[in-house]
Formats: C-alpha cells, structure tokens, sequence
C-alpha cells in the first residue's frame, strides 16, 4: 500500500513540473534553457539579454521583442521574465561587487542560477518537440563568449542595434 502512495507522489510531482512547463513563454523557456547550457548560472542580466537576441534574431524561437538600447538590444520581455521566474522559484538572482575590467555596463553585477526547481523544469523542456533542437545547439556557440565579445559580435553584424549605444565606439575600436 505504501508503494501504491509513493508512486502516487511521484507522479504528482511530475505532472507538478509539466503543469509549471505550460505556464511558461517561450522567452522563459530559453532562459531557463539557456541557464542550463551554461551550468546553471550566467553572469549578468546583460549577457542573457544579448545571448536571447542572438537565438531571437536567427531563429525567431524566443518571442521576445528587442529595440536599441544604452548596451546594444534590449527587451522588456526579457526583463519581465527575469522577474516572473524570479517569482516562481526557477531562477534566483545574486548581486555581486562589479570587478573594475568587467563587463560594459554599469550599476551592480548579477548572477543568475537555476535553482533546483528551475533545473527540473528546464531539463523537462522538450526542445526537439518544439523545433528549437538547432537553435538550442547553435547557442552553445555563444555560451562561453563574454559580454563584450557578444556585443562586438552584436554590433557588427547588427549595427543598428547599436544607434542607441553609449559605448559603441569603445566596443568597436
């Protein structure tokens, strides 16, 4: 009878992880996916935002919608889904002392890590099932570039995502 109670939980757990999976955008999705290729943690909020412009931009899968901005693309989607899986217990958010040669951008510097939840419902993302199996792939390209190497990238092929950037000169020279 026990076994029968176990069984019970285990599914209900993992009906849990699909029920959060259908309530996701795909923009969450990726970051989730893209926290995952990565380890389990991205440092900063600046790279998630260039590493989804580059899936959005080739392969249109994210559904996040970018514009120019002070550092190259930005997307409110993509802040407000920080946020939401912030909220849901997917992602959590650490702020860090910003190192002197760091990334081009200003303020604080943030890690974002999966938490467990969050790498239970990535790893239950069915990427092939979805079409996004070339574009998960492709990414794994850009995972290990830093901030300014994607930005360079960004604004070279991309340029007028660099109209609005205060430091395109310095990224370009």
């Amino acid at each position: 009878m026990w076994i029968l109670n176990i069984l019970k939980v285990k599914k209900k757990k993992e009906d849990m992880g699909f029920e959060m999976l259908m309530r996701l955008k795909p923009v969450e999705m990726w970051i989730l996916l893209l926290l995952r290729l990565a380890g389990g943690e991205l440092c900063c909020k600046t790279k998630i935002m260039k590493l989804l412009f580059l899936v959005e931009k080739v392969y249109g899968v994210t559904g996040a919608k970018f514009k120019p901005y002070k550092y190259g693309p930005w997307s409110k989607d993509v802040e407000e889904a920080l946020k939401r899986l912030k909220k849901l217990d997917l992602v959590e958010e650490e702020a860090l002392n910003k190192p002197p040669e760091g990334p081009e951008h200003t303020g604080a510097e943030y890690v974002y890590r999966l938490t467990e939840k969050g790498r239970e419902t990535a790893e239950k993302i069915p990427v092939r099932d979805m079409g996004w199996e070339y574009p998960y792939i492709r990414a794994k390209t850009f995972i290990d570039w830093d901030v300014r190497e994607l930005t360079r990238y960004i604004y070279i092929n991309y340029p007028e995502y660099a109209s609005e950037s205060v430091i395109r000169d310095k990224v370009l020279s």
